[in-house]
């Protein structure tokens, strides 16, 4: 059988890189046809080994691991561990068509895992919300725990400013990413919907903000534009 492990069209160097997993070359055949659509670059392996091969086959890296939790040989879950020790912050959407497979793994949140069947818009959906989250993997240097609460973020246009606190032993942290506004103004930390909580202007140059509070999580979002396309008003 040949396995495809490159996109059908050609991508620029910046688009994001997806090492996709699935032993059915029918689902992996519609998710790959889905996400060479939305400029994404996709590599396909049938199962963990094979998966593990391609990794090592990538200068960049990978963006994000989407794979199937139940395959035989090695399971998603143990798949995305393996990768993830070999590439510290590698992200990762879980699939499945069993309900009780996340129950099983109960660490899964479930913005990282997609039901099937799903819709070509669920899995963009999904996808780019796992692409936006930049502290997915993250461990506490302290205590080694993968839980945090998000306290605040700010984006300046150009880079993202995080401060989140460890869930266990509640030290606070901060990361430094690069911007990546979300169409709809999505929180940085959980994906959730943010509602409005203030604007106004700062610099010499009348510089606009628009101040949000993620409506799940409550972390408070500061988004800065020159051009102000994130006020709504």
């Amino acid at each position: 059988m040949l396995v495809n492990n490159s996109p059908t069209t050609p991508h620029p160097e910046s688009s994001p890189t997806v090492l996709l997993v699935d032993d059915d070359a029918q689902v992996r055949d519609i998710i790959q046809r889905v996400l060479v659509q939305e400029g994404v670059r996709v590599v396909e392996a049938r199962h963990g080994r094979e998966a593990l091969d391609l990794f090592h086959k990538e200068p960049r890296g990978v963006d994000l691991l989407l794979t199937d939790i139940d395959m035989p040989g090695m399971s998603g879950v143990a798949l995305s561990a393996e990768l993830a020790r070999l590439q510290h912050h590698l992200k990762t959407v879980y699939v499945s068509g069993f309900p009780d497979m996340i129950a099983e793994a109960d660490h899964i949140p479930a913005n990282q895992f997609l039901q099937k069947p799903f819709t070509a818009a669920d899995l963009t959906s999904k996808v780019r919300a796992a692409l936006n989250t930049p502290l997915q993997h993250w461990q506490c240097p302290r205590c080694g725990s993968e839980s945090y609460q998000g306290l605040a973020a700010d984006n300046d246009g150009q880079s993202q400013t995080l401060i989140f606190t460890c869930l266990e032993c509640h030290t606070e942290h901060f990361s430094v990413a690069e911007s990546m506004y979300t169409e709809g103004a999505k929180c940085p930390f959980c994906y959730g919907p943010t509602v409005p909580s203030g604007y106004g202007f700062v610099g010499m140059n009348g510089q606009f903000y628009l101040g949000l509070r993620c409506h799940r999580c409550e972390a408070t979002i500061v988004e800065h534009s020159p051009s102000c396309p994130a006020i709504p008003w």
